[in-house]
């Protein structure tokens, strides 16, 4: 979301506030073939109009449930909030023309990562065919002869 563009006029402060809260979770146990991961990210910031010399263009909130704990086997879940805040102040004797972006994204996943299997037989397999074939060979031979 974008808030146009607006004008500060020299020696003018303004400051922008967001509450943004949000959790995160892993449902399923963690194992070699299964993986879920999700994320949450907030920001807010002043878009390229701000100088490149302004300290704080933007602000962050994050939150990751991680790839790993302490025991695989139990869910993951946490919770935040945090009160973005972002201010500029004009010090100089000109305007400054400014835009302000606040975004929100949030991402979640479940992979299957279970390695396909190979196409080729192992050599039992070929060994019980051979030895299968030999007996059906052993058998039409011996009606054949009688």
């Amino acid at each position: 979301m974008y808030i146009e563009e607006f004008v500060l006029s020299p020696g003018t402060q303004i400051t922008f506030f967001a509450d943004a809260s949000g959790s995160v979770a892993t449902s399923l146990p963690r194992t070699n073939v299964l993986r879920e991961n999700s994320t949450l990210k907030a920001s807010m910031g002043f878009e390229s109009a701000a100088p490149d010399w302004y300290p704080t263009t933007t602000t962050h909130f994050e939150l990751t449930a991680p790839t790993w704990s302490s025991d695989p086997n139990l869910p993951f879940s946490q919770s935040a909030s945090e009160r973005l805040s972002i201010m500029f102040e004009n010090t100089k004797s000109t305007t400054q023309n400014l835009k302000l972006s606040i975004s929100l994204w949030a991402e979640a996943q479940s992979r299957d990562t279970t390695p396909s299997t190979s196409p080729v037989p192992e050599p039992a397999t070929y060994g019980m065919l051979l030895g299968g074939l030999a007996l059906v060979a052993g058998a039409a031979r011996r009606k054949r002869v009688r």
